[in-house]
């Protein structure tokens, strides 16, 4: 397959575009946290969001979910034909990330913490696992990883606002700290960049790029039948299916003919 000439040589770990945002959630999660500010942001940019429909917020958290973004990476696959290796090497380490601050530091969620009088949980009533967001982790991975691959810089910002959005909704919906989606921001876009200098360290072989392809495609397939606990959202996990899938079939006919 044939890269666009819209997209750059893979910016990694070395590149300033991977280390500035990541520097600056991070540093505004320390600085959140050592003030004590945690609790009263939360509950500001919470409420704040009451303004919009909660249909809007199930949308939108709904694609951070892991399966989704895996979804959501088919059409890219047809454009740039490592992307999927790296975003599979980024998204094995997204999942450390975050999975391993959760187990090491049991920081409970908001439900756990605050009333029904200021909380407003939309969706599954989470109470335990609250630092880092995984979702946060996964839309900043995946954002990341095209991002910097992109040539124009209003694209790049696109993909950083739809993270930025993700995150958001993880407040609104209650269910996570402002500290948790900016660690969880941080430590996504760094694992995007590490993803990308790995793919291109050991580049995936055509065998292994089909093998990952056809993975993406069931995950895809399987997105309307799995529980996301977001009801609002599972008209668009049918819609996302059945446009991903036919795409992903003919990414896999034609990676199958370029590389026979």
């Amino acid at each position: 397959m044939k890269t666009s000439t819209n997209y750059l040589p893979a910016e990694g770990v070395g590149s300033g575009w991977c280390w500035i945002p990541a520097a600056a959630f991070l540093a505004a999660a320390l600085i959140i946290e050592t003030t004590g500010g945690n609790r009263q942001l939360f509950l500001a940019l919470h409420q704040a969001g009451w303004r919009v429909s909660p249909v809007v917020w199930q949308l939108v958290t709904f694609l951070g979910g892991t399966l989704t973004a895996l979804t959501l990476m088919l059409p890219a696959a047809r454009i740039h034909d490592q992307l999927i290796w790296s975003a599979v090497l980024a998204g094995l380490l997204s999942l450390v990330w975050s999975h391993a601050l959760k187990a090491w530091l049991h920081v409970p969620r908001p439900p756990a913490v605050l009333g029904p009088e200021v909380l407003h949980v939309i969706g599954p009533m989470l109470k335990h696992g609250s630092f880092p967001s995984g979702h946060a982790t996964t839309a900043f991975t995946m954002a990341g990883i095209v991002a910097l691959r992109l040539e124009k810089w209003p694209w790049r910002l696109f993909f950083l606002a739809l993270g930025t959005l993700v995150g958001f909704s993880r407040i609104t919906v209650g269910v996570h700290w402002p500290v948790d989606v900016l660690v969880g921001a941080g430590g996504g876009w760094l694992t995007a960049g590490t993803g990308i200098w790995l793919s291109r360290k050991w580049p995936a072989g055509p065998v292994l790029r089909r093998i990952l392809l056809i993975l993406l495609i069931l995950c895809a397939a399987a997105l309307p039948f799995v529980d996301s606990g977001y009801p609002a959202a599972r008209g668009l996990a049918a819609a996302l299916a059945i446009i991903t899938v036919p795409i992903g079939l003919f990414t896999l006919r034609v990676l199958w003919h370029e590389e026979a």
